[in-house]
């Protein structure tokens, strides 16, 4: 899906470039714009048919040329990893793509590097792509941690009034000044990073795991700026919260919401090993239940 939002970001753009690779005996056999959207649109940037293989060598041009045209370049890019993930008709590893090209991947706007990136890895995770070096977690993750958190943070300054009634409720009078001045230091960013020993964990799980809280989002920042931190070391997100809530997570798209995708996505970008699927939705039965990261635009979108 982040491959596909690679290509329909400047889709136009990308679908011209690659048309201009041309040459008069594949256009013979079908290739033009309509053939290279249908590929895009409808297919998610798979090779199925043999009319599809007529723009294949027009996709190589354009995915060894960051020079030439820059938005067929990462497009084309994009359409080579979805087809080798997906087991389309192509068949280039991508391994000499991935020697030669990797300042001009790291070069590209943060989100379609992001994605490329984690294209090859998957990619190579997967024994598709021979990618004997690996990037750096910086150039595979599209924002850094600290602008992944800090939006969350600003979440959760809004909503401090909330929160304090909220240790109010739910923390016994004689614990809650230190509490309440835990809390005041995680939201300015001066504490260390929260354990779930800490007094105000149970709290803000307990808001974040109910969506009619007022605190909910709040909660939900908080929780997840910190799980930025540690990688979401205890789970609190990929296992503890991902099933019930991460439906909800996804639906809002105000600025909180954004703010918990970006988040989300920094998580799985930065962390090969963070999959958050729970046991419950671990057999292909259940695929079609489980929600997807919305694409980086929405993430970023004002």
């Amino acid at each position: 899906m982040d491959l596909r939002a690679t290509v329909e970001r400047n889709c136009p753009a990308t679908i011209r470039g690659i048309a201009r690779q041309f040459p008069p005996t594949d256009r013979v056999r079908g290739a033009d714009h309509h053939a290279i959207a249908r590929v895009i649109e409808d297919q998610g940037g798979r090779l199925e048919t043999s009319a599809d293989l007529a723009l294949y060598d027009a996709i190589r041009m354009s995915a060894c040329q960051p020079d030439t045209d820059r938005a067929a370049f990462s497009g084309a890019t994009a359409i080579l990893l979805a087809d080798l993930l997906q087991d389309g008709l192509g068949r280039d590893d991508l391994a000499d793509y991935w020697a030669a090209l990797q300042p001009a991947y790291s070069a590209l706007p943060p989100h379609d590097r992001a994605a490329i990136l984690q294209g090859y890895l998957t990619a190579a995770d997967l024994g598709r792509v021979r990618c004997p070096t690996l990037p750096h977690v910086q150039s595979q993750v599209a924002l850094t941690s600290g602008e992944a958190r800090a939006p969350l943070l600003a979440c959760a300054r809004r909503e401090m009034p909330a929160l304090q009634r909220l240790l109010e409720d739910r923390i016994p009078n004689t614990s809650f000044t230190c509490a309440a001045a835990h809390l005041q230091q995680l939201v300015a960013d001066e504490a260390e990073p929260l354990s779930g020993d800490s007094p105000i964990f149970a709290p803000l799980l307990y808001a974040a795991s109910l969506a009619t809280d007022p605190c909910w989002s709040a909660a939900t920042a908080i929780l997840l700026a910190e799980a930025i931190r540690t990688g979401d070391a205890e789970g609190w997100f990929a296992v503890t919260l991902w099933a019930d809530h991460a439906a909800n997570w996804f639906r809002s798209n105000d600025s909180d919401g954004r703010a918990i995708h970006a988040g989300l996505r920094y998580l799985y970008e930065a962390d090969r090993a963070w999959v958050p699927i729970p046991e419950v939705f671990a057999s292909p039965d259940h695929a079609h239940n489980l929600p997807l990261l919305p694409s980086p635009d929405a993430c970023i979108a004002e």
